[in-house]
């Protein structure tokens, strides 16, 4: 199988949050590189450090390298509810003057999708140089982006990454649209169930293999939408197709050579 392309590389500390980051980004059609905190940092065009607790694991070294990374151009994603790195003001573009305990959800909607996450904290910021990308239903701001040098920052002021894990049923919400606002992709093929994630791998300009799996317990029929000018040249799975229509049984999957018309 020819390989992905990748899109990012993610920075983690801690299995669970790389194992929620993992799910989310697939659910985005994003393909991460991972990369344990410590390590040198490899070179990328976009960052991911999720769910960072106090230092999230990273030497100042490697804190310093990222930063410099974003400097010269890169973006970064952090999500955070206590993260205390060095010079992280200035790199979010805004400061936190108040961390609160709270019992009620966040709610927002993001891209048509109202969406709500029980969080640990709220916090009270001053924006500086940072603006608003998504504001929850009350008006506090969610995510953030701030101009870092050549490159941009994007903060979400809480850990999304470990409070899913700790939440269950919140996969099949579509907190990964969150991710598409930092990496928008556009895949050859869609689906309308979160549940089912695709992995597109590229064989040439003209034809792409893409996998999709039904990751849930339960049997599914989803719609599956192509891309404008491309077409199924053929279908290997364990589910039954029906024009635009694919059932898949519980754990199943499919593996469908893309062609593109003309």
């Amino acid at each position: 199988m020819p390989p992905t392309v990748t899109d990012a590389v993610c920075i983690i500390d801690d299995l669970e949050c790389g194992f929620t980051s993992a799910i989310l980004a697939r659910q985005a059609g994003i393909n991460f590189k991972f990369q344990a905190a410590r390590k040198t940092l490899a070179d990328a065009k976009v960052y991911f450090l999720p769910s960072a607790d106090s230092r999230s694991g990273l030497s100042l070294e490697n804190w310093d390298t990222l930063r410099q990374k974003v400097a010269d151009g890169a973006t970064c994603y952090i999500s955070s509810d206590d993260c205390i790195l060095p010079g992280l003001r200035e790199f979010c573009g805004m400061q936190i003057n108040r961390r609160q305990a709270v019992k009620s959800p966040v709610e927002c909607t993001v891209d048509g999708e109202e969406l709500k996450l029980q969080v640990k904290l709220q916090k009270t910021i001053e924006l500086e140089s940072a603006e608003v990308v998504l504001s929850d239903k009350n008006g506090q701001p969610l995510l953030l982006r701030n101009k870092y040098g050549k490159g941009t920052v994007y903060t979400l002021l809480f850990a999304l990454e470990t409070t899913i894990a700790q939440t269950p049923g919140s996969f099949e919400s579509a907190w990964w649209k969150l991710y598409s606002k930092i990496v928008p992709k556009n895949l050859l093929m869609s689906c309308n169930d979160y549940s089912v994630i695709l992995t597109e791998h590229p064989i040439s300009d003209t034809q792409s293999a893409v996998i999709a799996v039904n990751c849930s317990d339960q049997a599914k029929e989803v719609v599956l939408t192509l891309a404008e000018n491309w077409q199924a040249a053929s279908i290997t799975g364990d589910g039954v197709s029906d024009g635009d229509k694919y059932q898949f049984p519980a754990g199943g999957g499919a593996l469908f050579i893309l062609e593109k018309r003309g």
